[in-house]
């Protein structure tokens, strides 16, 4: 029988993903789920609800940013541009879903998508209500442990953070969408769909956690 050493432990309880963070990634990613089996959600309210989890994952990083090691200016400015990159992302992404579902968007400016998505959450009586509040319930919970084991990081470090996350998964996300409109019963393909989501942010997860046992390796 082969024994593992204490640091040999050590180091696979850090490579892990802490089952907090664990839970609460399964319940954000499960309720969409639920809503497309219990309640029929359509393809464009799942990816209606993670173009909010976009905004949502914006704003609690810019709470990051402002909370890092860095000097005060420095922060400031980061945030400033993140937001400003960040949200033209974000905007970009909300016209791009609602044109692809021929959805009628507000006239006006550049940002008057957000307040179409207004006009949709209100349309839908908040059934959306729980999965985005178990959202930013896993994002507060993460800038909590931003707060506690990761503080140290740079405004520098922290600038592209989210991209590497959002990117991915919401262009195979939006492929999938026009891959499922093509069927009567698009079911299965939103339950494809949630599942490969549920995957990534797994994966992501584990990368993250890696990151940072790396960047504080045992002494």
């Amino acid at each position: 029988m082969i024994f593992k050493s204490d640091t040999d432990l050590q180091q696979n309880s850090e490579h892990a993903v802490s089952s907090k963070t664990l839970v609460l990634m399964v319940i954000a990613n499960v309720l969409p789920l639920l809503g497309v089996v219990l309640w029929q959600w359509d393809v464009f309210t799942v990816l209606f609800l993670y173009w909010l989890e976009n905004a949502i994952i914006g704003i609690f990083h810019i709470v990051k940013l402002l909370t890092c090691s860095s000097k005060s200016k420095d922060k400031v400015i980061k945030s400033v541009f993140f937001t400003v990159h960040y949200g033209a992302f974000a905007t970009g992404h909300g016209y791009l879903l609602f044109d692809i579902f021929n959805i009628p968007t507000a006239q006006g400016g550049f940002l008057s998508i957000w307040q179409s998505g207004y006009e949709y959450l209100q349309s839908i009586d908040g059934k959306l209500l729980l999965p985005v509040a178990a959202m930013i319930a896993y994002q507060a919970f993460d800038v909590q442990q931003f707060l506690l084991k990761e503080r140290a990081k740079t405004s520098r470090d922290l600038m592209m953070e989210p991209y590497s996350r959002v990117v991915v998964i919401h262009v195979a996300l939006l492929f999938g969408a026009i891959f499922a409109q093509k069927f009567d019963n698009p079911m299965l393909v939103l339950i494809g769909l949630i599942g490969f989501k549920i995957f990534m942010d797994y994966q992501n997860l584990k990368k993250k956690n890696k990151l940072k046992s790396q960047s504080n390796p045992l002494k």
